[in-house]
């Protein structure tokens, strides 16, 4: 018998253990063909942030907080998966987030033997939601 594997399945599953594998790129334009959608990063301990807006496209901001966490499948090597709610927007209307399908990520057990920075790389599947109709708000 032959199956059929749909290409969203591949994707979503497969590639953020395909990505984990590779160095990661240059975001410097010049040293890459990637197309840059924007920056994630935390404003503090516990606030991700997004923020889409680059040099090609304006699509916003938005500061999250942790809804809902769920372990990974293989929780002792894949951060957990989780759910975000959006606490402040300036320029978009994503009113949720969550990260699936997750690959590494996960710190050492102590830090001995750890320079005095360091980081722990991961790769993931971020779905973005957003409201239908968000007050002040028209898509581009």
């Amino acid at each position: 018998a032959r199956g059929d594997v749909r290409r969203s399945d591949v994707c979503s599953s497969d590639l953020p253990n395909i990505a984990s594998r590779f160095p990661i790129p240059s975001m410097d334009p010049t040293q890459s063909d990637l197309f840059l959608s924007g920056h994630h990063y935390f404003t503090d301990k516990t606030t991700p942030y997004f923020n889409l807006d680059t040099a090609e496209h304006q699509w916003g901001q938005v500061a999250l907080k942790k809804l809902e966490a769920k372990p990974a499948p293989n929780p002792k090597k894949d951060v957990a998966w989780l759910k975000l709610e959006a606490t402040t927007t300036s320029g978009c209307s994503i009113s949720e987030v969550y990260r699936v399908w997750t690959s590494g990520g996960v710190p050492p057990a102590t830090c001995k033997g750890q320079p005095s920075s360091f980081t722990v790389e991961y790769s993931a599947v971020y779905y973005m939601w957003s409201k239908s109709e968000a007050d002040g708000y028209t898509p581009q």
